[in-house]
């Protein structure tokens, strides 16, 4: 099972540039599972029913976690702490990260984020939980030659879309798809999401709906180990999963799901070491036994 870098398609995981054994590693307690709420009710507003992929990031606690000033986004003064901003960031930026939205609104909607979070799939939208008041970009979209049209504002070429919403910002390859981010309605978060414990500053998921794996979560934090849940449709078996230089005798089952501890990155700015694993196809759930 190779995972791409990048929020792609198919059995990919997250966008280049889309974990927990950290202290309460696998504790589960109201305030753990409280840590990535917020995350989790922006991702569901998303259209993750169908997404192949998910991926959220907390920036708040990514730039505290890297000593990074409030509202700091890359380039600042160190290259190191640049890498480990994007490399945790990048994978929830989804659409955000194709380079075809205007730089100056992406930009303002990063250094006010507090939450990313964004699907890749049939519909591929990212979502920003911002301070301040969104409506105060309208300047920008209008100097990027962007057109209010019904909710949303519409790039020129009718190539994609953003709307605005109550401290919300939602970025999207379709006109039509942006608007109903920001509405009053949140929806309901992918289940696994929801089963998923713990304070990661990065959460992405796959669904691949092959063989007995839904899904795979990792759990990343800048600095500290990692987690990565292989949600099955089977009985979940910790002795199925297989590993080169992986510690996997610590594998166990949390709810639909093996979870499994992944050791920190040797690098602080290196990737997030649970997305990693499954990148370099280091890690897999044998499904055959």
């Amino acid at each position: 099972m190779v995972v791409e870098r990048g929020l792609a398609s198919g059995a990919a995981i997250a966008l280049a540039a889309l974990l927990i054994a950290v202290a309460g590693c696998g504790g589960g307690d109201e305030e753990e599972r409280t840590a990535h709420s917020e995350g989790v009710a922006l991702a569901a507003r998303l259209p993750s029913d169908d997404a192949l992929n998910i991926a959220i990031a907390d920036v708040t606690a990514i730039r505290r976690t890297l000593g990074m000033r409030a509202g700091a986004i890359p380039p600042t003064s160190s290259d190191e702490d640049d890498l480990a901003f994007l490399n945790e960031v990048s994978p929830a930026l989804g659409v955000v990260a194709s380079g075809e939205f205007p730089k100056p609104v992406v930009d303002a909607a990063l250094r006010r984020a507090g939450w990313v979070a964004g699907v890749a799939g049939d519909e591929g939208v990212t979502a920003f939980k911002i301070s301040g008041d969104a409506a105060d970009l309208k300047p920008m979209l209008r100097d990027a030659g962007m057109k209010p049209d019904d909710g949303e504002w519409v790039a020129a070429d009718n190539e994609f879309a953003i709307a605005i919403g109550d401290g919300l910002l939602a970025f999207a390859d379709d006109p039509g798809d942006a608007r109903p981010v920001v509405a009053d309605d949140p929806g309901d978060p992918p289940e696994e999401l929801d089963q998923l414990d713990g304070d990661g500053e990065l959460i992405t998921l796959a669904r691949f709906g092959a063989a007995c794996i839904d899904a795979v979560a990792t759990i990343d934090t800048p600095g500290l180990a990692g987690e990565v849940a292989f949600f099955t449709t089977a009985t979940p078996d910790p002795d199925r999963v297989k590993g080169d230089g992986i510690a996997t005798g610590r594998a166990r089952v949390v709810g639909d799901a093996v979870r499994v501890p992944i050791r920190a990155a040797a690098d602080p700015s290196g990737e997030p070491p649970a997305l990693l694993a499954l990148q370099a196809d280091k890690l897999d759930y044998d499904c055959d036994g």
